[in-house]
């Protein structure tokens, strides 16, 4: 039997009194709305999941999304990410600040799709 998938405890929203972060793909911006994290995550590499996934959820000027997702595995403690890790301890709508570039690979080689 496959790992029960728990829901998302907590998530991040940009502050409306700060410049939301930004990121440019194939030729167009998109503005960073949220991040939620899966555990497991939903995604596998050669059928093996990891310990976690972060989706940063973006929002296209037309409106279309596109979703950023980190996977992580289990190791040392992250402290950038410890903010997130608090606030998903805590009640729904628990709100952190987090400096997103700090939770990025170092290496953007990446896959992508178009979701359904």
């Amino acid at each position: 039997m496959p790992p029960r998938r728990r829901p998302t405890l907590a998530t991040l929203r940009r502050s409306e009194s700060t410049d939301a972060s930004v990121i440019r793909y194939d030729g167009s911006d998109y503005e960073l709305l949220q991040m939620h994290a899966h555990t497991p995550a939903e995604h596998t590499i050669a059928g093996v999941a990891p310990a976690a996934e972060l989706h940063l959820v973006h929002s296209g000027d037309d409106g279309k999304p596109l979703v950023l997702s980190v996977l992580a595995t289990l190791g040392d403690e992250n402290p950038t990410l410890q903010p997130f890790l608090d606030a998903a301890t805590g009640d729904d709508g628990t709100t952190a600040q987090l400096d997103i570039a700090s939770i990025l690979p170092a290496s953007l080689q990446h896959w992508s799709y178009r979701a359904a």
